[in-house]
């Protein structure tokens, strides 16, 4: 950097009158800034251009100073009173393009150059070559790979460009609006949390220089839009359109998040209410409102997991874990319920290393440890024989269900409807031992916390009918007897006598089947 050394007049400040000389400030500041102490500098020539005001080399002279002190702003502003006051100085235009590259209006500093050179019969003017265009090209160039990259989606690519463009700003100059929301854009197309967080530090920074700012109130907006906050996202767009009712944008973004919060709170209440269905509808609805919101959208496919499980369409449940946690990978509430999903579809070993696997990465969590001791109980208990499935019935069934599958399954697989089945015997003692254990409510509250069934004293040294089957409620599913089942002993009674007619089958009722 170099100042205008000019024609020095004399070697006090003062002239013959007792005025100030600037010509003798204007060597004290070109005297200060060779021993870079700037701000003495500034100083010295504004007391020469105070002295002198029409003299451009005082004006030129700061600007210089201006420049290395980091001050760009005030710089171009005194090498535009410096054109004014002698337009035309190869000096004065190369000073003011090197300024505005520094600032990062690189197009406004080529522009300059080729309207000045235009302005000389496109001759180069002197003092100003090819390399003096080279940095304003480079940083050009940078700026607009970045919003190329930002359009095709190439997210990482904008942020590449945009640090290349940042590395060629001058000394200290704050980097240019335009380029911070571009940089906010790419970390929130990005998407995940550490890019979210580096696009809120960026348009927190914009506010604070300007809580008004309506692009920077949209962009916070758009932020905490993508991180499932529409509430809060609405109130910034609001804002912005308070402070410029015509931002199109703003009121775009406004409807949307309402839209897609008003939706999603839809299937919500359809939720509570326990109509599942409708909640399943509402949610896809919502899904497809806007697909690029990750944050919301996670949200959204958590609760229809849960709507599919009450539905019991565990698989698509587990999908949408899934598809949750691909948007949002650090989503505490959909692995949970992943984990959840699987041991409702009797996966328990597979949920159990997952409950465990997320304790692994929240050991502050202390509700965890709670669940997988449930899930491990709930694996332990689907190793034992599974009644529910063996009676084909749901686990909340209640005792006129669980009656009626005894029913069908006790003639379904009685030995005697299947005498060339060698499995029937064992399934039709498996209903038994099923139908004795959940009809009996202590027993069945046993059964499903877990816990040893206790033997009922009325059963023991032989009392009670082997395998559970209830003579009597199979009796009555027959037919009472008279539709292709007949009991031996005679009279009405289906257990008329022990040793009624027929052939026996190992001590089971010659024609009935029960065992004892």
């Amino acid at each position: 950097m170099d100042v205008d050394n000019g024609v020095s007049s004399g070697d006090s400040q003062t002239g013959s009158a007792g005025t100030l000389d600037p010509e003798i400030c204007k060597d004290l500041g070109n005297d200060f800034f060779k021993k870079k102490n700037y701000i003495s500098a500034i100083a010295e020539y504004t007391k020469a251009i105070t002295a002198d005001p029409l003299n451009a080399t005082y004006f030129n002279n700061r600007a210089a100073a201006f420049m290395s002190n980091g001050d760009y702003r005030m710089a171009l502003e005194d090498c535009k009173e410096a054109d004014r006051l002698q337009p035309g100085v190869d000096k004065t235009v190369l000073r003011m393009s090197r300024i505005l590259t520094s600032m990062g209006r690189p197009k406004e500093a080529l522009e300059l150059l080729d309207t000045y050179s235009l302005s000389r019969n496109g001759q180069v003017p002197k003092g100003i070559s090819a390399s003096d265009r080279s940095l304003p090209q480079q940083m050009l160039s940078h700026i607009q790979s970045a919003e190329s990259s930002l359009l095709s989606g190439s997210r990482s690519m904008t942020l590449h460009a945009l640090d290349r463009a940042e590395r060629m700003l001058g000394n200290g100059a704050e980097v240019p609006k335009k380029w911070r929301l571009m940089r906010a854009e790419g970390n929130l197309k990005i998407g995940n949390a550490n890019s979210l967080g580096e696009a809120q530090n960026v348009v927190m920074s914009l506010l604070r220089q300007n809580s008004k700012d309506p692009d920077a109130l949209v962009m916070r907006g758009r932020i905490l839009y993508a991180q499932g906050e529409n509430a809060k996202a609405a109130q910034h767009f609001q804002e912005a359109l308070r402070c410029d009712p015509d931002f199109k944008d703003a009121r775009v973004y406004l409807k949307r998040a309402k839209e897609l919060d008003k939706k999603k709170e839809m299937g919500n209440e359809s939720f509570k209410k326990g109509d599942f269905e409708n909640a399943r509808i509402l949610y896809s609805e919502a899904l497809s409102i806007d697909p690029e919101n990750k944050g919301t959208n996670a949200k959204i496919y958590q609760n229809r997991a849960m709507t599919l499980a009450k539905l019991k369409c565990y698989d698509d449940a587990i999908s949408d874990c899934d598809a949750a946690l691909k948007l949002d990978p650090t989503y505490i509430k959909a692995k949970r319920t992943r984990a959840k999903v699987l041991g409702q579809a009797g996966k328990w070993e597979e949920a159990v290393r997952e409950l465990k696997a997320l304790y692994d990465s929240n050991p502050q969590d202390g509700t965890l440890p709670k669940e997988i001791r449930q899930a491990e109980l709930e694996l332990k208990k689907s190793l034992r024989k599974d009644y529910y499935k063996i009676l084909g019935i749901e686990k909340d069934a209640n005792e006129q269900q669980i009656k009626k599958a005894y029913r069908q399954m006790a003639i379904k697989w009685h030995p005697d409807k299947n005498p060339d089945n060698p499995n029937a015997d064992a399934k039709f003692k498996d209903i038994g031992e099923a139908y004795e254990t959940l009809s009996d409510m202590h027993k069945r509250d046993r059964y499903d916390r877990g816990l040893d069934i206790e033997p009922d004293p009325s059963e023991m040294f032989g009392g009670g009918m082997g395998g559970g089957i209830d003579p009597s409620v199979l009796f009555a599913a027959m037919g009472g007897g008279g539709g292709g089942f007949h009991f031996g002993g005679g009279g009405a009674s289906p257990f008329g006598g022990f040793g009624g007619g027929g052939h026996s089958h190992g001590g089971r009722f010659s024609s009935g089947g029960f065992d004892f």
